[in-house]
Parts: C-alpha cells; structure tokens; sequence
C-alpha cells in the first residue's frame, strides 16, 4: 500500500505540474521495472500482458478490462477509449495512463515492487479511477479480466478465499489477488476460454458466481457504480506474487515423531545397559 499512496502523490504533484516525467511512452507496449521484476503493459488497453520476475519465464497470459453502461448489451473492452497520455514515472516503476470517453474519462496508476534478486517476490498495485464527465448519472459495469500461467497453463488451481481475494497456486508459485477498496459486486472463476469469450461476444455478460478452478485457470470481477455527475470512483487493488514451502507438517505428527525418537532413545540406553 506504500507504493499506491506514493503513486498517488506522483499524480498529483504531476497534475500540478510540479514533476517532470522520466519518460513519456508513446509505443503500444510499455516496461516498468523494478527490484527483480518487470511488467509490460499494453497502453491502448491499460492490461498488463507481462510479468517476469527473477528472469524467470512470463508468469501473466493477460489482463483486460471491460466496461458496460447500463444493465444490457455487450461489453467492450477500452480499446475503443481515446489515450491522453501514458506517463513512466520514478525509475520506471510508476505508469500513469489517461483515457477518455464521451461520457466518462478512466485513469490508471500502476506500481511495481519488485523483490530481491532470487526472492522470487513481486508485487503489482493498481488503481482504477473512474469519473462520471455527463450531466446524468452513470450506470457502469467495470470489469477486470485475469489469466496467469504460472510456469505454464495446465495444473493451476484459482481459489476465491473471501469477498475481495483469489488466490492462485501451481506447485511453490502463488499468485494472490487482493482488492482494497470496493469489494467487487461479482466474480466467476474459470477455464480458459469461456469466461473471456464471454466478455468479447455480443451479448451481456452475468458472472456466475463460481469461486473455484483447477486448469487453465482464469478468474473476472465485477463493479456496478452509478455515479453523480462531476464524481468519481476508484478501484484499488494489489496483486502479489511469491514463492511457498512445502505443505507444514502438523504439530501432532511432530508430536508424534518426537515421541518414538524418544522411546527409540530409552531402547538404545537399556540395551547398552
């Protein structure tokens, strides 16, 4: 959270115009780096579509965000969206993205933390700004789509474990997703492709609910926001990614070891007895 309030005071001291970016982008794809990781990040879509940490192989499929206004039809994703600007900042672990709309303008704060070279640990906070720019109340449905391979597409498992967090497993990888601020109004955990087909078809999509998948895992939530006009509303979340030991065996088998190594120990002294 450090690093998303410190993001925040980037964007705001670059909108008062006291801060001279460290580079401006203006190529599709844009690498932030940090620590032991990097992150690619499509701007004419604000997703992310790399995620490298300690020069392993690429740990993310894709990203993608998705928007509806109203309760019908089809989604689109913000390729259709003019990009005002896309912003690095710091040592290239900030990106700033601005997008516009005839209704609304989105804008985008990534950082990236990177751990120690080895670590095996990353952390990739972003946040979503949503601003209602019409004279009527906005009905929108904000949604972000998910697809991490972790060392590969098959044998991962995705696991929602409470309101706000999905965690993500393939053997010592773990991928946990946390949203601070809103809860999201719906989820659907899912195999490739259905759930982003269902976001890319002509047809309004309704996340079912499903909170678990093992495979080609992927995962989509759901915001439902009607905003005043002149008023906005952010989404704030941290994705983390680190390594895990083994499965702890329980204190009562240790008890229990421990208690034939003693009986073992007793044997051993009366024999030499």
């Amino acid at each position: 959270m450090e690093n998303k309030r410190l993001a925040r005071s980037l964007k705001m001291a670059l909108i008062a115009g006291s801060l001279v970016a460290s580079g401006t982008v203006s190529s599709a794809i844009i690498t932030m780096t940090d620590g032991n990781s990097t992150v690619d990040v499509e701007d004419t879509l604000g997703s992310a579509v790399n995620w490298t940490v300690d020069n392993t192989n690429d740990l993310l499929y894709t990203q993608g965000y998705y928007y509806r206004i109203g309760d019908t039809g089809p989604e689109f994703n913000l390729s259709g969206l003019t990009l005002n600007s896309s912003s690095l900042l710091g040592s290239g672990q900030f990106l700033l993205l601005s997008y516009s709309a005839a209704d609304f303008d989105l804008e985008f704060t990534y950082s990236l933390t990177g751990g120690t070279a080895g670590s095996g640990t990353s952390v990739l906070s972003q946040d979503v700004e949503i601003r209602n720019t019409s004279n009527s109340t906005l009905d929108i449905h904000f949604f972000q789509y998910n697809d991490f391979d972790l060392f590969g597409s098959s044998g991962q498992t995705a696991q929602q474990t409470n309101a706000n967090t999905i965690i993500q497993t393939y053997g010592t990888t773990q991928l946990t997703e946390q949203v601070s601020t809103p809860a999201p109004d719906a989820i659907q955990v899912d195999g490739f492709p259905s759930l982003v087909d269902s976001l890319n078809d002509s047809t309004t999509t309704t996340l079912n609910g499903n909170t678990s998948f093992s495979g080609d895992a992927t995962w989509a939530w759901e915001w439902n926001f009607a905003i005043a006009p002149g008023s906005s509303d952010v989404i704030g979340e941290d994705l983390r990614l680190n390594t895990i030991s083994a499965v702890p065996v329980p204190a009562a088998v240790w008890l229990f070891v421990s208690g034939l190594i003693g009986l073992a120990s007793v044997a051993r002294r009366k024999v030499q007895a």
